[in-house]
């Protein structure tokens, strides 16, 4: 699990990770005042791409795709209530992590309770 420690406090951001297998992905984040939450886009260079996904506290966000891509992200916060100030995860309150195939896999399997 890498945390991604690149986010700030700003309402509107874009990055991009590689991967361990060397797949180059690129996160959007926004936040949404009014609604108090964070909105996040996902891409990568096989051309998976979904647009919308509320950040919430989650072993796997992604876990919706887990037979399409080989790899996920986690959000914690340390009292699990989801992310819904714009500075917390530039304070650390609320973190993100990418998941590789085998974490994905081992939270799969927890999910679906193998």
């Amino acid at each position: 699990m890498q945390r991604i420690t690149i986010i700030d406090g700003d309402a509107f951001q874009e990055f991009s990770y590689i991967l361990e297998s060397g797949v180059k992905t690129t996160i959007t984040l926004r936040f949404l005042p009014t609604q108090k939450r964070w909105l996040m886009d996902i891409s990568d260079e096989n051309g998976f791409k979904v647009n919308g996904i509320y950040v919430c506290c989650s072993p796997n966000l992604l876990d919706k795709w887990h037979n399409v891509i080989k790899y996920g992200i986690a959000v914690n916060t340390d009292d699990m209530v989801d992310p819904y100030r714009q500075e917390d995860f530039q304070s650390g309150y609320a973190f993100l992590s990418m998941l590789d195939d085998e974490e994905k896999e081992a939270i799969t399997g927890y999910l679906d309770g193998i």
